[in-house]
C-alpha cells in the first residue's frame, strides 16, 4: 500500500480548543490540564517531563536537577506559567522577569538567553491530541 501525502496547515493559537470547536482546526495538540474536553475525542500522545525555565545566567541554571522548592524560592517564580503565548513567556524568562516550570517539549523553542534544568519530584505533563468525534 502506498502512502499519499496529506496537506497539513499548522495554526498557532492561544485558544486551540475554541479553534477546534469553531471549525478553524481539525485537531489540537495540547497539554492535558484544566481544559474542558467535553464532547471531544482525546488521545494521549506522550508525557513531557517538567523543566525549570531560567534566564541563562541564573544562579540555578548550572545545576543538574532542581526540586520544586528550589524553583518556588525564586522571587521571579510564577505558578502556573502565565496564561499567554509561549513565546511571550520565553521572552520574559530570557529578560530575567520570570522563572517558571513547563513541559520539556517546550525546550525545543529556546533562544540563547534561556537555560532549562530538570525538575525532580513532580510528575510530567500529558500531551494529548483533541478532535471532534
Amino acid at each position: 500500500m502506498r502512502a499519499h501525502p496529506v496537506p497539513v496547515e499548522v495554526l498557532f493559537t492561544p485558544t486551540p480548543l475554541a479553534s477546534l470547536r469553531d471549525g478553524t482546526a481539525d485537531a489540537a495538540i495540547l497539554c492535558d490540564g484544566s481544559d474542558d474536553f467535553a464532547g471531544l475525542t482525546v488521545t494521549h500522545l506522550t508525557e513531557a517531563p517538567p523543566l525549570a525555565f531560567l534566564p541563562a545566567g541564573h544562579r540555578l541554571a548550572g545545576r543538574a536537577a532542581l526540586t520544586m522548592a528550589d524553583v518556588e524560592a525564586d522571587p521571579a517564580f510564577a505558578r502556573p506559567a502565565p496564561d499567554t503565548a509561549v513565546d511571550e513567556i520565553l521572552d520574559r524568562v530570557a529578560l530575567g522577569d520570570l522563572v517558571t516550570v513547563m513541559a520539556a517539549h517546550l525546550g525545543d523553542r529556546l533562544g540563547p538567553g534561556i537555560a532549562t534544568v530538570p525538575v525532580t519530584g513532580r510528575s510530567g505533563t500529558r500531551i494529548v491530541v483533541a478532535r471532534l468525534p
